[in-house]
């Protein structure tokens, strides 16, 4: 849009709208006969059904010759469903069907379904508290996983990128740029929940330790495998 923003469906004719944040400075030698496509979804847009969209994934590779690198994005369990509430509150409209009790089953089975996912299709797993405490480091991963066989790109010039891409996705520029409760005033908390949801927390402890223990599996599951 003309106000810098890139318009996306959050549910059926809902949206919210994120910054597009472009870094002209930066061009990649790579092949132009070679394109890319990057795809956000979580586990409800493939209805939860790792065997058939993993065999679709495999069918597209084959079929088209096209290659498909998977990331598998985490945060702490507490710190997640903070997020989540608070969004609620700042958009009613949002998710507006999942209750206390339908969200703690939601998330259970998001967590659930990833590390499942990943234990068959390797992946980047990248956990939220790195990207906070060190993003440049994380960029940098990412972008050495995804380019490593298509651009003889050097070390410094993807350096150079990851500092770019993080001085224009700062927190305080996206807040000055946005038009939506797409983010809170505030950087949530990374780790733990927050104390306003206390009690949501001690209600809902066995479902929230399911959720802890797929996360913590995740984590593991990439310290042990080849995962870049």
């Amino acid at each position: 849009g003309p106000d810098a923003t890139i318009d996306v469906e959050v549910e059926h004719k809902k949206g919210a709208q994120i910054p597009d944040f472009s870094l002209t400075n930066f061009t990649l030698e790579m092949s132009d006969k070679i394109h890319y496509a990057i795809e956000k979804i979580h586990p409800e847009l493939f209805n939860y059904d790792v065997k058939i969209f993993l065999r679709n994934i495999k069918q597209l590779e084959q079929k088209d010759l096209i290659k498909i690198k998977l990331i598998y994005q985490i945060r702490d369990p507490k710190a997640a469903f903070t997020s989540f509430l608070n969004y609620q509150k700042r958009d009613p409209y949002w998710y507006r069907t999942l209750s206390e009790n339908k969200l703690t089953s939601y998330m259970e089975r998001a967590f659930d379904i990833t590390y499942n996912m990943a234990r068959q299709r390797e992946g980047l797993v990248v956990d939220y508290s790195d990207m906070i405490s060190d993003s440049r480091k994380v960029l940098i991963n990412i972008y050495k996983y995804l380019w490593s066989d298509d651009s003889d790109e050097d070390d410094t010039i993807l350096d150079d990128l990851a500092n770019a891409a993080v001085v224009n996705t700062e927190r305080q520029q996206r807040m000055k740029r946005l038009k939506s409760p797409f983010f809170g005033s505030e950087l949530g908390p990374v780790q733990g929940g927050d104390v306003q949801y206390s009690d949501f927390f001690e209600k809902y402890s066995d479902d929230i330790i399911k959720c802890y223990d797929s996360y913590n599996a995740l984590l593991q599951l990439s310290k042990d495998t080849s995962f870049p």
